[in-house]
C-alpha cells in the first residue's frame, strides 16, 4: 500500500477511535459529530483534535496527538475534492457522499486487518468477519476466524449458535452479543482452547467497559411481570426475559473468558459482563472467567440457572450481582478486587421496590472465595445481603476486604434471617484493615434533616446484629488473622488462589445437600481445594489493559 493511502487510513482509524473516546469520557462535541465530517472538514478536525488535546483522560490525550501528527501531514488532503463533489450553493452529492463512505470502509476494514494482524489478535491464517445487526438462522462461529462485533447483536427467533473452542470475538464501542430467550447459545469451549470475548481495543490500550459484554435471557420465572434487561433500549421487546419455564436452556457457557465489557448504556444503567436473566436449570455455566468489567463481573435477574467454577477478577462495581428471584445454585465461586475498583463481592436483592416479591431470591451458594485489596482506600465490602433476598450460603472464605464481610440491610431481609430464610454456615473471616462486622451507628441526623452517617456503617437494618446472627456455635464460623491464601492470591497480574491446608479449612466446612448438583467432596471453605489443582490455572488471563 502507498505510504500516503496507508497514513490515510491510520488517521480515519484513530479519528474513530478518538470520536468513540471522547463519547466515554464526555468530550464535548464528541457525540454529535460524525466521522464522515471530521474526514471531510479540516476545520473542523482540528477544532476537535484541539479540544481533545485538553482532555483530562491520558487516553484521549494520547489519541489526539496521534491525529494531530498525522494530520499535520495533510495526508486527508492530498487527493483534493473535484468541483463536481459539491452541489450549487454547498452540501456533498451522493457520488462524494459514497466516494467518502468508501474510504471509511476501506479504512475500516484494511486498517482493522492490518491492526489485528499487528497486534497478534488476527493469527496467520486466520480471517476477520464482521458481526452486526440480528442472527435469525442457525450458525456455527470457527475457530479460524475472529468475529468482531459492530453494534449490538441480537440471536433472535429460535437460532441456534454455537461457537468452536479457541474462538476470538472481539467487541467494539457500543456492541454486546444478546441471546434473546428463545434462541440459544453454544459456546464450548476447552481448558486449552476456552473461547474469549474480549475488547475489539489493541492490548495496551484497553479499559472496563470497551464493549457491552454477553447477555442470556430465558424463560424461567422471575418475580416482576413483563421484566425487560437494563442496558437496551427502552421499549425494545428483545430486551424481554422470564416466564413458565424452570428448565428453560439459555445455553451453554463452558471455558469461556469475558473481558473489559460493561459500558455504561444510560446515566446509572450498565451492562455488566455476563447477564444471565430468567435462565432456566438448563442452562449450563462452568469454568467462566469475567475479568475488569465496568460494572458487575455476574448479574442474574431471576431464574433457576446454577453456576459452576465461576472467576470474577477486579469488577468495577460488584462481583456477583443477583435479583428478582433468583432460586438456582452456585459453587465454585472467586471474586478478586483490585486496589483502585470493585465495592461489594456479592450483593443481593429480592427486590428493591418490593421486598416480598415472589419467588423469593433464595440461591444456594458453596465453596466461595471473596477477596478485597488490602491497601485500597475503597469500601469494600463481602456480602451486602438487602431488599427481601433469602440464601443458603456455606463454606465460604474471604480475606482482605476493607468494608464489611457480611452485611444485612433493611428491615425485611432481617426478618428473612430470623425466620430461617437467609444462613451462613461454615466461613473463615479473615478481614482486612477494619473488623469483620463493623459497630452500626445509629440513625443521627444533622441540623438540615440529613444522616450524619450516610456511609456503609450507618443502621440500615433496623437494629439487625450481623456479629451476633452469624457467629452462633451451629453457624461454624471463626474470625482469625490467618486465612492461608497466599499473598499470590491478592495478585492482580498473576494471582493463584490455592490455600495452604490450614485445619480450619476442613474444620469449619460443612456438608453439601445431596441432589445430584453439589460437588459433595468438597468439603471444605473457599473456591479451591487446599490439596490438589487449582481448577484456574491454564485457561483464563489476567490482563490489566
Amino acid at each position: 500500500m502507498h505510504r500516503t493511502e496507508s497514513d490515510r487510513i491510520q488517521l480515519i482509524n484513530v479519528l474513530w477511535a478518538l470520536k468513540q473516546t471522547g463519547v466515554r469520557h464526555r468530550l464535548e462535541g464528541a457525540q454529535s459529530v460524525s466521522l464522515s465530517a471530521l474526514i471531510r472538514d479540516s476545520a473542523l478536525r482540528a477544532e476537535f483534535i484541539e479540544r481533545a488535546l485538553h482532555g483530562e483522560h491520558p487516553e484521549l490525550v494520547a489519541l489526539a496527538r496521534r491525529a494531530a501528527q498525522l494530520d499535520r501531514a495533510g495526508v486527508l488532503s492530498t487527493a483534493p475534492t473535484p468541483a463536481a463533489a459539491v452541489r450549487p450553493g454547498g452540501g456533498w452529492t451522493a457520488a462524494a457522499r459514497g466516494a467518502v463512505l468508501a474510504t471509511v470502509l476501506v479504512a475500516l476494514v484494511g486498517g482493522a486487518l492490518g491492526l489485528l494482524f499487528a497486534l497478534g489478535l488476527l493469527p496467520p491464517g486466520h480471517r476477520l468477519e464482521r458481526v452486526s445487526g440480528s442472527i435469525y438462522d442457525d450458525r456455527v462461529w470457527h475457530a479460524d476466524t475472529v468475529y468482531l462485533l459492530e453494534g449490538i447483536v441480537y440471536l433472535e427467533g429460535t437460532a441456534r449458535l454455537r461457537i468452536e473452542p479457541g474462538t476470538r470475538v472481539l467487541g467494539q464501542p457500543g456492541s454486546a452479543l444478546v441471546v434473546t430467550r428463545h434462541a440459544t447459545l453454544e459456546a464450548r469451549g476447552t481448558p486449552g482452547a476456552p473461547i474469549v470475548f474480549t475488547s475489539a481495543r489493541p492490548p495496551g490500550s484497553r479499559r472496563p467497559g470497551d464493549w457491552g459484554g454477553l447477555m442470556l435471557l430465558g424463560n424461567a420465572p422471575v418475580n416482576r411481570v413483563g421484566a425487560m434487561i437494563e442496558g437496551l433500549p427502552i421499549g425494545d421487546p428483545r430486551g424481554a426475559y422470564g416466564g413458565g419455564d424452570p428448565d428453560h436452556v439459555c445455553g451453554v457457557l463452558e471455558y469461556v473468558r469475558i473481558e473489559f465489557a460493561g459500558y455504561e448504556a444510560f446515566r446509572d444503567n450498565e451492562l455488566n459482563g455476563l447477564t444471565l436473566a430468567g435462565c432456566g436449570l438448563g442452562t449450563r455455566v462452568r469454568h467462566v472467567q469475567v475479568h475488569r468489567a465496568l460494572d458487575d463481573g455476574v448479574e442474574i435477574f431471576g431464574g433457576t440457572v446454577t453456576l459452576s467454577h465461576v472467576l470474577i477478577t477486579q469488577p468495577g462495581d460488584d462481583g456477583l450481582d443477583w435479583d428478582e428471584g433468583w432460586t438456582g445454585a452456585a459453587q465454585f465461586v472467586i471474586v478478586q478486587f483490585g486496589a483502585e475498583r470493585g465495592d461489594n463481592a456479592i450483593e443481593a436483592d429480592n427486590r428493591a421496590d418490593r421486598h416480598d416479591a415472589q419467588p423469593r431470591s433464595a440461591p444456594s451458594l458453596a465453596n466461595v472465595t471473596l477477596l478485597g485489596a488490602p491497601e485500597s482506600k475503597r469500601i469494600q465490602r463481602g456480602m451486602v445481603l438487602r431488599h427481601g433476598t433469602g440464601a443458603d450460603i456455606r463454606n465460604l472464605l474471604a480475606a482482605g476486604l476493607t468494608g464489611e464481610i457480611v452485611d444485612v440491610r433493611n428491615r425485611a431481609t432481617a426478618r428473612v434471617a430470623l425466620d430461617g430464610g437467609l444462613g451462613l454456615r461454615g466461613a473463615l473471616l479473615a478481614p482486612g484493615p477494619g473488623p469483620a462486622f463493623p459497630a452500626e451507628r445509629g440513625a443521627v441526623v444533622g441540623l438540615d434533616g440529613r444522616p450524619l452517617y450516610p456511609d456503609a456503617f450507618a443502621d440500615d437494618d433496623d437494629g439487625f446484629d450481623e456479629a451476633a446472627f452469624f457467629t452462633r456455635p451451629e453457624g461454624r464460623l471463626e474470625v482469625s488473622e490467618a486465612s492461608g491464601l497466599p499473598p499470590t492470591a491478592f495478585d492482580p497480574a498473576a494471582p493463584r488462589f490455592r490455600p495452604e491446608p490450614l485445619p480450619a479449612l476442613r474444620a469449619l466446612a460443612v456438608a453439601l445437600p445431596d441432589d445430584g448438583f453439589w460437588d459433595e467432596g468438597a468439603r471444605h471453605l473457599g473456591a479451591v481445594r487446599p490439596e490438589g489443582p487449582d481448577w484456574t490455572v491454564g485457561w483464563t488471563a489476567y490482563p490489566l489493559d
